[in-house]
C-alpha cells in the first residue's frame, strides 16, 4: 500500500486539471492588446485651450509593459501614426494587434487604410467582438 501511495503522489500533478485563473503566456512580439481611453477630466492642450483627446494604449502580451500616446482624434490617420509610433519604442514589430471594434480601425472588417498598415509591418489585425 505504501508503494501504491507514494507511486499517486507522483503521479496526480501531471493529472491536475488547468487552473482556471492561470495567467497567458505569450512569446516576445507575439501579441499587445490595444484601445482608447478618453480622460475624465479637461487637458490643457495650448493656446487657451482644453480637451479630452482619445489616448491610444498598448499592452504588451508578452511583458505586460503598457505604452500610451495622446492623438488628436480617433480618425484612421492618427490611430495608424499611433500604432506605428507606440511599439517602435519596444523595438520590435508585433505579430498581432487586438482592437475593439473602434470605427477608425474598422468594426468587424478591418478598413482599407488600417489593413494596409497592417500589410506594411506583416502584423494581423484581430477585432474583438
Amino acid at each position: 500500500m505504501t508503494v501504491l501511495k507514494e507511486r499517486v503522489r507522483e503521479l496526480r500533478p501531471a493529472y491536475l486539471p488547468v487552473d482556471p485563473v492561470s495567467r497567458t503566456t505569450y512569446q516576445p512580439g507575439e501579441l499587445a492588446q490595444c484601445d482608447l481611453w478618453f480622460p475624465h477630466l479637461d487637458i490643457l492642450l495650448g493656446y487657451g485651450q482644453s480637451g479630452r483627446p482619445p489616448v491610444l494604449v498598448m499592452v504588451s502580451g508578452y511583458s505586460r509593459i503598457i505604452a500610451a500616446r495622446m492623438l488628436p482624434t480617433r480618425t484612421t490617420g492618427d490611430l495608424i501614426d499611433g500604432h506605428w509610433k507606440l511599439p517602435t519604442g519596444w523595438s520590435e514589430v508585433l505579430r498581432m494587434l487586438v482592437r475593439d471594434n473602434e470605427a477608425g480601425t474598422g468594426r468587424s472588417k478591418v478598413t482599407a487604410d488600417f489593413a494596409a498598415f497592417a500589410g506594411l509591418l506583416a502584423t494581423r489585425i484581430y477585432l474583438l467582438a
